[in-house]
């Protein structure tokens, strides 16, 4: 899946994987809302971004532009490559 390349290609979510996703019940965590965990503006849009690719996930910072806005130059290209990936543009 789509969030799966996203967290292992970012550092902070890789560490972190296990307050994203839910390994024994096959499921998304409530992370962005629930706040337990501090993720940076970057991490958030990736998280973002994933939930997006892998469910639909929708909320108020969902466009492009909340998400691209707070990534940096690594971290657009590894979402870029994840839209790639999910919609097999090559």
């Amino acid at each position: 899946s789509v969030l799966f390349y996203l967290i292992s290609g970012n550092q902070d979510l890789y560490k972190k994987c296990d307050a994203i996703y839910d390994f024994k019940r096959h499921q998304i965590h409530l992370c962005l809302t629930e706040g337990s965990t501090d993720f940076s503006s970057g991490s958030t849009a990736l998280i973002r971004l994933g939930f997006n690719l892998y469910n639909g996930y929708e909320d108020g910072e969902t466009s492009p532009y909340h998400l691209f806005y707070r990534l940096d130059e690594p971290n657009r290209i590894l979402a870029m490559s994840a839209i790639n990936m999910r919609f097999s543009i090559y």
